[in-house]
């Protein structure tokens, strides 16, 4: 057992190998539970749990009672999951098949299922400190990145484009970091995106970092003005205090022209308004009870320029202007994109891009 232990001690690799070069392993195989998984797990890692969800439960809570029956029931069910294992994927596996193993802390998940595989013949390795060192070089290159990249925030009120120029913007070549979209909301009461339902904080963190470790930390980046949180997820802390302390730009648009727009961009509200009724039960909370009915009158007789004139003019800008005046330091210098100078243009974020990345070349 000594040797055993000592050959899996030398197969122990650090998550900062891992990262530069990925490549080297076959696989990222994460042994955890699927709920652990699911929470969060190393980026392109697939998930063959040595436990169940229900069983890593009732494990745990013999071993608060009685730890040796806990682990022997452990081992039982982590030998019958292993063989299981090869009985389906890794029946197809060659010799030269290479994975590297983690599970929560680098212990008796991975070292049970690295001791069969290394048995076996397969060239298997181990993260050294299992998910917990992902989590913390996570929150570490996080604090690096947001403390070391220049932000161009760009500002405006609901409905004037922001996510439009930023990807108008990016197809141009600048650099730019759409927090939306790793959060997969729109970042509002009616930002849900349809069908999707918003990753965990822990993985939006880490989706986050993969989308900062493609950029140039010497070049500047653009991003939206967001609050600090992208529908139930935070934007950490270091991020989000870079970003109002950077200089701002201004889209400017009509009331009419940011309605339009939004109509266009939500149509699937406007197609299935149902989905949405809880949703607009919230803004009870936010509109006085004249603005309210008004809203819900708008909504049951599906009056949608009504409908989102009210939500802006009561809601969104009065809310907005509050917002950035208060947290965005240099939102009073910002430089001013009016879109009346595009208006001849159909695309005219596509024209407003050409002009911001000529000005800020």
């Amino acid at each position: 057992m000594t040797i055993l232990y000592q050959l899996l001690r030398s197969k122990a690799t650090d998550i900062y190998s891992v990262i530069e070069k990925p490549d080297r392993f076959s696989e990222i195989i994460d042994v955890r539970s699927p709920c652990e998984f699911h929470d969060d797990h190393i980026p392109g890692a697939i998930n063959l749990p040595v436990l169940s969800d229900e069983e890593r439960s009732l494990v745990g809570a013999l071993y608060k009672q009685d730890s040796f029956e806990g682990k022997k029931l452990g081992a039982g069910l982590i030998c019958k999951n292993i063989s299981k294992m090869f009985e389906s994927v890794l029946k197809y596996k060659n010799k030269d098949w290479q994975p590297l193993i983690y599970c929560q802390r680098g212990g008796e998940r991975s070292k049970s299922v690295a001791t069969v595989l290394l048995r076996t013949g397969f060239k298997t390795n181990i993260l050294s400190g299992g998910y917990k060192a992902y989590r913390r070089y996570v929150l570490n290159e996080l604090e690096k990145l947001g403390n070391k990249i220049e932000f161009q925030v760009i500002c405006g009120l609901t409905g004037s484009g922001k996510t439009k120029l930023l990807s108008e913007l990016n197809k141009r070549g600048l650099q730019t970091l759409d927090l939306e979209a790793v959060a997969k909301h729109y970042g509002s009461l009616l930002g849900q995106y349809p069908s999707v339902t918003q990753p965990s904080q822990k993985q939006f963190e880490s989706n986050l970092l993969v989308a900062m470790l493609r950029l140039n930390p010497e070049q500047r980046v653009f991003v939206e003005s967001e609050s600090r949180k992208i529908g139930n997820r935070q934007i950490p802390t270091v991020i989000i205090r870079k970003m109002r302390n950077s200089k701002c730009l201004w889209i400017e648009m009509t009331m009419e022209e940011r309605i339009n727009f939004l109509l266009k961009e939500y149509t699937h509200f406007v197609e299935n308004p149902e989905r949405f009724l809880n949703i607009i039960a919230k803004f009870e909370n936010y509109l006085d009870k004249n603005n309210f009915t008004q809203l819900v009158d708008a909504y049951n007789k599906r009056q949608w320029e009504e409908f989102v004139k009210i939500l802006l003019r009561e809601h969104y800008d009065p809310s907005y202007l509050k917002s950035i005046n208060k947290n965005f330091t240099n939102f009073k210098t910002a430089q001013i994109f009016k879109a009346e100078n595009y208006s001849e243009i159909p695309e005219f974020h596509c024209t407003m891009a050409e002009s911001v990345s000529k000005t800020f070349k």
